[in-house]
């Protein structure tokens, strides 16, 4: 029997990373796709792209996927029940390998520039990443929404926001 699987979602800055930590320290499996489960493809040839972010071209033609197969492979050998944290250009076509979806959703365009401005290094750090953030929030989160994930505001604490998904996982 496959254990029970969860997925935290949403967009850059929105906190999936801290709350991998803190389900971590509290004793949970957690798998960050991030770690190795996806990589940057060019998005009209599916070719494996090197992270390029100084050259503009790169920005119009990167996106960031799942590895799919080695995702579904770590999650059958998992027992217990396991919180997957991340996102990636079409998610919704790894969805269906969880029992429950959670969006930390944005919304104002003002609370994302902020938790973007913070970052140094990563994701989001070059302008032109900025840019590409702010044009795929609304789409993004919109998709995932129509999925029928249980949206989680980005503006809560840490404790809230696990709180409130764990308390929908019960």
């Amino acid at each position: 029997m496959r254990p029970k699987t969860f997925l935290i979602t949403g967009v850059a800055g929105s906190g999936k990373s801290t709350l991998e930590r803190e389900f971590a320290r509290r004793g949970y499996q957690t798998i960050e796709i991030d770690d190795g489960y996806a990589e940057w493809r060019h998005r009209d040839t599916d070719e494996v792209l090197e992270y390029l972010p100084d050259e503009p071209e790169w920005h119009e033609v990167a996106l960031w996927r799942i590895k799919e197969e080695k995702l579904k492979q770590c999650l059958a050998d998992m027992v217990g029940p396991v919180f997957v944290f991340g996102s990636a250009a079409k998610i919704s076509q790894i969805m269906s390998l969880f029992d429950k979806v959670f969006l930390l959703e944005y919304h104002a365009e003002a609370l994302v520039r902020e938790r973007i401005a913070g970052r140094v290094d990563g994701y989001g750090a070059h302008p032109d990443e900025l840019t590409k953030i702010l044009s795929y929030v609304e789409p993004y989160q919109a998709s995932v929404r129509r999925r029928g994930a249980v949206c989680i505001d980005t503006a809560l604490s840490v404790n809230e926001k696990v709180d409130r998904i764990l308390g929908a996982c019960i």
